[in-house]
């Protein structure tokens, strides 16, 4: 069986789990669509942070792309000439017995966890929408965009109800 070889990010991560006291639990719910304007289905993870302080969880959605290459590893996606366009744009090699691999094809890692992590919301709904350039949207927009604006609130009091404001700042710099 072959060893996957951490990179310096997954390291980074790493480090600052275990710098924290935090577990990290990662686990498969299903393939779906994940943003509301989403067109393509990819992998959904429920993730959990776990330390002294307490614990944040939230859903996790993959890269179409990674979702894409673990369906061609595990044989649950075999139209290859339908998918042929994919394949010459990610630059994957696809044979009858399979997708060769060369990228990540397994759950996320922690640092694919953390990295989207950020512990900063706007105080009102209003300097979000303009700090975050949804100020110009029509109206018809505005509940995705609300939507956005409480996800990031609860995951911006998540991460500071079980981290300090020290551990924030590594948490920051994990990009």
């Amino acid at each position: 069986m072959q060893t996957k070889r951490l990179t310096d990010y997954d390291k980074q991560a790493i480090k600052f789990l275990e710098s924290t006291g935090t577990e990290l639990t990662i686990n498969y719910l299903y393939t779906g669509e994940y943003f509301p304007d989403d067109t393509e289905q990819r992998d959904i993870y429920q993730f959990t942070l776990t330390n002294g302080h307490g614990s944040y969880s939230a859903k996790f959605g993959d890269s179409i792309q990674n979702t894409l290459i673990r369906q061609y590893k595990s044989g649950k996606r075999l139209d290859y000439k339908k998918d042929w366009d994919f394949c010459k744009e990610h630059k994957i090699r696809v044979s009858a017995a399979g997708y060769t691999p060369k990228q990540r094809v397994d759950k996320p890692s922690a640092y694919d966890i953390l990295a989207c992590m950020d512990n900063y919301c706007p105080d009102t709904f209003e300097e979000f929408c303009d700090e975050y350039g949804y100020s110009d949207r029509p109206l018809s927009d505005h509940d995705k965009v609300m939507s956005i604006y409480l996800a990031v609130r609860e995951q911006t009091a998540g991460l500071r109800r079980i981290f300090s404001s020290d551990e924030l700042e590594q948490l920051a710099e994990i990009q």
